[in-house]
């Protein structure tokens, strides 16, 4: 990943950069000097003796705690100016102080090398590519506590922004083993735009007022074990111009009342992979749902979006994970644990739902909804106790697929168009199970066909349909012709004439003792009987 291999060569290079200029404490004392930043004095070195730090400055590091400031915020900045070298690394401990109240704007990495709450009342704006920000863990107990970005600032600003522009995009941004928490004051916990790669590995985001994470134009994005909790509003929300998105492995646990789905996709969106999450509802009171995948008309309604985007996602997956609906929670409100959706102008297109299960708990009324959309599938999902069904197909969505798809306790499809769509079974003992018409040949090449009763095969043009026989050793076909064509030896069910019974007019049988006459009767060689008025006919 790119957070660990970066990491390592950031370390190489501080080392090599001292073996080979022999960087010496006056070295560094000089090279702070040309920058008009001395380190801090003796005494205020030690002002916090809680916490011991042998953190020293190196040729590619320096240590927050030894550059002047009034927070830690400004000792960061003090020390990230006084860098003669293109990229480096800022050493944080306890010591630098637990308040950034200074804005950071990090032209080199920060290294939180210990656990602790730091209230953040000022915004981290990362505006340079090839940064890390590179904590102690998640961990949010109190005697071996994880790195914890903690907004305490005003409402309505964001706690990180990661912000490129059109002539010069940003990429190779990094957060790892880090909390940043918007404390439902920040709009977004963490925002990012005009971004072509990024990374946050075991990260967990959480209270963001507006949402924890939003991208827009943003591309190259791989989530490593993230984890979103405790959202007021979204967890997280990728709009317009995001693309190349995977997130491995993580979780959203929803946990608050909350009238927003936990995961938003909208807008003119593609190629979007989520693998391996589990997905939790909230505890008590209003649940909007786990994930929303929309389009738009217009521009994005969330605050701060440029404009632009106008369309609705494509190529989304959503494969290896879980939906668990809380017993106590109210039922989605968007109808399901997912609802892939659109406009009547911008429908959704080819979201696969794979490999998940989803336990609707007898509240949720339906894994997943289909509206406005086209080119869906649903494969080798278990989906058990919804009330209403698995899927929701109304209307608005087209070449709806389902496909080897098991419900435990609940219908199979509800909505409008559940008639409309393909779902192919299998049973217990190998057979296999089409809902809809076989169409075969030019017909699905063209889609030409008109619609056709269940079971139907149609032919293109000069095609065949065959049927083998159980020794394997000949065929019996209908070739499309003028005059359709049998191919092969056909055989009628033998009958004597006193088992011809009184089937429905059109019953072609052999009787096997008929005499060939206008009206069949018994004591002869044999002859084709057709019911006609109902009177078997062998002339």
């Amino acid at each position: 990943m790119i957070s660990r291999l970066w990491f390592a060569g950031m370390l190489i290079a501080c080392c090599v950069q001292i073996d080979l200029v022999g960087f010496s404490a006056q070295a560094v004392a000089q090279e702070a000097k040309t920058k008009r930043i001395q380190p801090t004095n003796n005494a205020a070195r030690t002002q916090n003796r809680n916490y011991r730090s042998n953190c020293n400055d190196m040729a590619g590091m320096r240590c927050a705690e030894q550059y002047p400031g009034s927070d830690c915020g400004a000792k960061i900045m003090a020390a990230d100016a006084s860098f003669r070298y293109p990229k480096g690394i800022i050493v944080v401990t306890r010591k630098c102080g637990m308040k950034i109240e200074t804005p950071l704007i990090p032209q080199h990495s920060i290294w939180f090398t210990e656990g602790g709450i730091w209230d953040v009342s000022s915004p981290i704006t990362v505006t340079h590519g090839g940064i890390a920000f590179i904590g102690q863990g998640m961990n949010d107990s109190t005697s071996q506590p994880g790195t914890l970005l903690r907004w305490v600032g005003p409402k309505g600003l964001d706690l990180v922004t990661i912000h490129g522009t059109a002539a010069d995009r940003i990429d190779r941004i990094v957060f790892q083993d880090i909390i940043l928490d918007g404390g439902n004051k920040a709009r977004y916990t963490m925002r990012a735009e005009k971004i072509d790669t990024a990374e946050l590995s075991r990260v967990r985001l959480r209270n963001g007022a507006v949402a924890s994470f939003y991208a827009v134009d943003s591309t190259g994005w791989k989530w490593y074990n993230v984890q979103l909790t405790q959202c007021p509003s979204f967890c997280a929300v990728l709009d317009w111009g995001t693309g190349g998105f995977y997130w491995a492995g993580g979780t959203i646990d929803i946990l608050t009342p909350n009238t927003n789905p936990g995961f938003l996709i909208q807008g003119s969106a593609n190629a979007l992979h989520v693998q391996g999450v589990e997905f939790d509802a909230s505890e008590t009171g209003a649940f909007a749902g786990y994930i929303q995948i929309n389009g738009f008309d217009a521009r994005s309604a969330f605050p701060g979006a440029p404009l632009g985007g106008v369309g609705a996602p494509s190529m989304v997956t959503i494969t290896d994970s879980s939906f668990f609906q809380h017993s106590t929670s109210l039922p989605p409100a968007q109808g399901a644990d997912i609802l892939v959706t659109g406009t009547a102008l911008h429908r959704s297109n080819k979201v696969v739902i794979a490999r998940d299960y989803f336990a609707g708990g007898g509240i949720s009324q339906a894994a997943v909804k289909m509206d406005y959309t086209a080119n869906p599938r649903l494969t080798d999902l278990l989906s058990n106790s919804h009330t209403a069904s698995t899927l929701i197909v109304t209307e608005n969505a087209s070449h709806v697929s389902e496909e080897f798809v098991t419900t435990a306790t609940e219908a199979r499809c509800t909505g409008a168009a559940c008639g409309d769509r393909l779902d192919i079974t299998h049973g217990r003992a190998g057979e296999f199970f089409l809902n809809g018409a076989l169409q075969i040949g030019s017909y699905v090449r063209t889609s030409a066909a008109e619609p056709a009763s269940s079971g139907v095969v149609r032919l293109g043009a000069g095609e065949s349909a065959c049927w083998r026989n159980k020794t394997n050793t000949k065929d019996i076909c209908i070739k499309d012709t003028v005059d359709d064509t049998l191919v092969g030896d056909f055989r009628l069910e033998s009958y004597p004439f006193s088992n011809l019974g009184a089937p429905a007019d059109g019953t072609i049988r052999y009787c096997s003792d008929c005499e060939i006459s206008s009206v069949c009767a018994g004591g002869s060689t044999g002859a084709v009987a057709k019911r006609i008025h109902g009177v078997w006919v062998c002339n």
